[in-house]
């Protein structure tokens, strides 16, 4: 009965116009805020530990936009089937477009890392219609059938999709391929991760694209999706460059990780209302 609905859920938004996905990703947003606030105080904690010096209105203001933010990226993420070549070229702008082309003539494939900040699946699929090789490394979906879904609309526009359990077996393989292999390196990674400053707290990260790049000599490229007025999307790619005399070892690890974290940051400080707050980030802490 679940699947059944959430199958029917999905084909009725499959139907609408993306402006009238707009417009309900915008009511879902103020009904979260206002009727159904689950998360919104862990927001404005997290906001207001990023922004200490913001006005509460301002730390307000950017939740709410951030709740319609989500709302709406949810929607689209069921409506993916639609954004087809002709969608992509009116809507989704690339500002380097020629770099990741440059960077894959190495012929060792490369790492994309970027964060929860505006909508990674735009990207991935606009990617895919710029005529790159894009492979994921993603989580799976706790409900079995909203996965199913998902990761079939990302593999129908091409998107390779490598589970993040498998990552340590797959990702190597893909590089084989000279594909461009993309992950969020921005959640807390427990004890698995690296401590690097985030908004001036240090914060446990995923140190995996470090790794690859240090280790294997897959170039490293930062990765953007942000929502621009309009309904459009401008996705930016920047190299990450790594010091001369690098190698693979915990400090150098730890300071290119840092070096990503930092670039993301920047780009959250200037669409703050378009990165994850809900997600406990600081939660792990180095012992005393």
């Amino acid at each position: 009965m679940k699947a059944r609905l959430l199958h029917a859920l999905v084909a009725l938004l499959l139907r609408l116009p993306y402006s009238a996905l707009l417009a309900l990703g915008r009511g879902m947003g103020w009904l979260w805020f206002y009727l159904i606030p689950v998360r919104r105080a862990l927001m404005l904690a997290n906001l207001h530990k990023a922004f200490p010096d913001a006005t509460p209105a301002w730390r307000r203001q950017v939740c709410r936009d951030c709740m319609t933010h989500f709302a709406t990226m949810g929607l689209e993420l069921f409506w993916l089937p639609r954004m087809d070549h002709e969608w992509q070229a009116q809507r989704v702008r690339f500002l380097a477009p020629e770099l990741a082309r440059q960077l894959l003539e190495q012929g060792r494939g490369l790492m994309g890392v970027g964060g929860h900040l505006g909508n990674w699946e735009v990207m991935g699929i606009g990617c895919v219609d710029l005529g790159l090789d894009v492979s994921y490394i993603v989580k799976r979906i706790h409900d079995p059938v909203l996965d199913e879904i998902v990761n079939r609309s990302r593999a129908g526009h091409g998107v390779e999709i490598i589970f993040s359990r498998d990552a340590s077996r797959g990702v190597l393989k893909h590089f084989r391929r000279n594909r461009l292999v993309a992950f969020l390196s921005d959640q807390d990674a427990r004890s698995h991760g690296v401590f690097v400053p985030f908004f001036g707290h240090p914060a446990s990260t995923p140190k995996g694209a470090a790794v690859y790049a240090l280790r294997l000599g897959v170039p490293l490229m930062f990765v953007n999706c942000v929502r621009v007025p309009g309904g459009r999307f401008e996705v930016e790619f920047l190299e990450v460059p790594l010091e001369e005399g690098w190698s693979f070892c915990d400090e150098h690890v730890a300071a290119l990780t840092a070096r990503y974290t930092a670039l993301l940051e920047e780009r959250v400080r200037r669409t703050p209302e378009q990165w994850f707050w809900m997600h406990r980030r600081w939660k792990t802490q180095p012992e005393s």
